[in-house]
């Protein structure tokens, strides 16, 4: 099981400290008077509050105990609000880069799967056929790649090594290529990658041979009416077949399990920003956990980060 109970205020402030050190801002620029409340703060909280599914009052009661100053509710949904759902992908990001440059540990393959969270709660008790089920909107898309560093202690250590996120009905496809893109800049993170038949797409198949990305991707099945002909496609069917890789897609589906296992798919908001910085928040929550496992279980004790905590 997931010990996602177990993450405290003063180690998610400190590790989002240590990233908010090297990076900019987490909401929109605004004129206007200087915050009162850091944005590393209103994250931490964020963070916090999803990971132990708390309500408003209850967070902010809760960091009353490490913080002389704490915002009043309606200010800190307001900044909940004004986070943006970029720089919460860049946060889980960097934080998987603690395990990779470690050095104790190996990645091993990495996997990718699209996810939803509903919110709001407005889903309509009817069943709508045709073109007005695209009107049920009240809910966010996720693209997630998940690396798999094998089993350290009694548990695998996975960690979320890139993650783009959408409003309802986002194509995954395009999703799935913002990740690509970003690998194009500034390299890939492993050398295998393990997705279903909705990613293979011949040219990012030869976008990711490109990058030096071995990809395994379930080709579908040919019928009476439909063969598949193409060599890069007919490769690929045969290298799923052969391989061993694919076979442990399920890696990435239990993660998807734990956080909704432990945090629900529902997301406590009516807002579209919100609910996708509440969702980024639960990955930020896994991905807090796994840095922390990896720092227990690394060679000699190394730490990543030192745990110190200042008021502010």
């Amino acid at each position: 099981s997931m010990y996602l109970s177990l993450l405290t205020i003063p180690q998610i402030n400190t590790l989002v400290q240590n990233f908010f050190n090297t990076h900019h801002t987490a909401s929109a620029k605004q004129r206007g008077r200087p915050k009162k409340y850091s944005d590393a703060f209103i994250m931490t909280l964020i963070v916090y509050q999803e990971a132990h599914s708390l309500s408003v009052r209850e967070v902010l009661k809760e960091a009353s105990k490490f913080f002389k100053d704490v915002p009043v509710p309606s200010n800190y949904l307001y900044r909940r609000a004004r986070i943006r759902p970029q720089f919460m992908e860049a946060f889980i990001e960097w934080s998987t880069t603690l395990i990779l440059q470690n050095g104790t540990f190996s990645l091993k393959c990495m996997y990718i799967d699209g996810t939803g969270f509903k919110y709001d709660d407005l889903y309509p008790m009817k069943y709508e056929r045709g073109t007005r089920i695209r009107e049920v909107k009240s809910h966010v898309r996720a693209v997630v790649v998940v690396a798999d560093f094998g089993k350290v202690g009694r548990r695998r250590l996975k960690g979320i090594v890139a993650i783009k996120t959408g409003p309802a009905y986002a194509s995954e496809i395009k999703l799935a290529e913002e990740i690509y893109n970003g690998w194009a800049e500034v390299g890939p993170p492993g050398n295998v990658l393990v997705g279903d038949a909705l990613y293979a797409v011949k040219r990012h198949i030869l976008e990711l041979e490109a990058m030096g990305v071995e990809a395994h991707f379930k080709v579908r099945k040919d019928t009476l009416r439909s063969r598949i002909r193409d060599e890069v496609l007919l490769r690929m069917r045969e290298r799923v077949k052969k391989g061993k890789y694919y076979r442990r897609r399920s890696n990435i589906e239990s993660v998807f399990s734990e956080i909704k296992q432990k945090m629900t798919s529902t997301l406590r908001t009516r807002d579209e920003n919100s609910a996708r910085v509440m969702m980024l928040a639960r990955f930020a929550a896994w991905n807090i956990y796994m840095v922390l496992y990896a720092q227990k279980h690394s060679d000699g004790g190394m730490l990543f980060f030192v745990f110190v905590f200042q008021l502010s």
